[in-house]
């Protein structure tokens, strides 16, 4: 039976109760995890992504060392290379931010019309600037590598 005193009648939490920090892990799952870190090295990961690169570009690698070459995969679909590729991007970048609007009936396309021309002058000069001094993985940097920089994240 539940805990009168944070639970309702139904089981569910009483209004108002934050309902706690949850289960913390079991060692049985720490355990696992110790394995798994042992077991996926720096190597080992560098295998993992190599593989999937190919797969994204539906390649193969003939070959060793400096006698390495691609060769096209027969066995690759475009369902497979999208898979990886879509692995690499939440990898290696993170998922896309899906974005819900709920300000009113502006469809994205009538908010991205509603910029001027200046205004997407600058978001395209600061994406240009960003790439240029390499800040072009997991999040907008202001070069410091801080996030936010001067209200540049601001427009992108």
């Amino acid at each position: 039976m539940a805990d009168e005193r944070f639970h309702n009648e139904k089981g569910k939490f009483k209004e108002g109760n934050p309902g706690g920090p949850g289960r913390p892990p079991k060692a049985r799952e720490a355990a696992l995890l110790a394995v798994a870190y042992e077991i996926v090295n720096a190597q080992a990961w560098r295998q993992i992504v190599t593989k999937r690169v190919l797969d994204a570009l539906g390649k193969i690698q003939t070959g060793q060392g400096d006698k390495a070459k691609l060769a096209d995969d027969p066995k690759s679909t475009a369902q497979g290379r999208n898979l990886a590729a879509t692995w690499l991007r939440d990898t290696c970048i993170g998922k896309p931010t899906e974005y819900v609007n709920i300000g009113g009936d502006d469809s994205a396309y009538e908010q991205f019309a509603a910029y001027t021309d200046e205004q997407i002058a600058e978001i395209l000069a600061t994406i240009e600037r960003l790439r240029s001094n390499g800040g072009g993985g997991g999040g907008v940097t202001d070069g410091t590598g801080e996030a936010g920089g001067e209200g540049e994240a601001a427009h992108v």
